[in-house]
C-alpha cells in the first residue's frame, strides 16, 4: 500500500496532465515501472522520463528513458544508482509519513546540515517555485 501512496504523491499529484496517459501506457501498467519513475529525484527528471515514454507507445522501458536522459548510465553504475535510489525512496517514504509539524522540525534540522552550496541551490529552487 505504501508504494501506491508514494507513486501517487510523486507521479499523479505533480503531473495531473500526464498521469492518465501514463496509466494507460503499457509501461505505466506495471507497478515496478511506476516505482522506478517515482524513485527519480526531482520533478523535472520524472516529468522528462514520463514525456519520453508517452511520446512513443512502444517505448522499450523506463530504464531506457532514464539512460536517454543520463539519469541511469549503464549496468556498471546501475548498482550505485539502485543504492542511491533505494536511499532516496526510503527517505521520501519516511518523509511522507511525517505530519506537518514534524516536517517543519525536520526541515530546520535539514537546512542546518546543508553546505552553503546546497543552501544556494535550495534558494534558487524556491525562487523558481515562487515565480510559477
Amino acid at each position: 500500500m505504501r508504494h501506491y501512496r508514494v507513486i501517487y504523491r510523486r507521479i499523479a499529484e505533480p503531473f495531473l496532465d500526464l498521469a492518465e496517459a501514463l496509466n494507460t501506457h503499457r509501461l505505466g501498467e506495471q507497478l515496478t515501472n511506476m516505482a522506478k519513475i517515482a524513485s527519480i529525484v526531482g520533478e523535472d527528471g520524472r516529468r522528462q522520463v514520463i514525456e519520453i515514454i508517452l511520446a512513443d507507445p512502444d517505448f522499450a522501458s523506463v530504464d531506457a528513458a532514464m539512460v536517454q536522459l543520463g539519469i541511469s548510465t549503464s549496468k556498471a553504475t546501475r548498482t550505485e544508482a539502485v543504492e542511491a535510489n533505494a536511499f532516496y525512496q526510503r527517505f521520501f517514504m519516511n518523509w511522507d509519513r511525517l505530519d506537518l509539524r514534524r516536517k517543519r522540525l525536520a526541515t530546520v534540522e535539514l537546512v542546518k546540515s546543508m553546505t552553503p552550496g546546497m543552501k544556494a541551490e535550495l534558494r534558487r529552487l524556491l525562487d523558481e517555485e515562487a515565480q510559477r
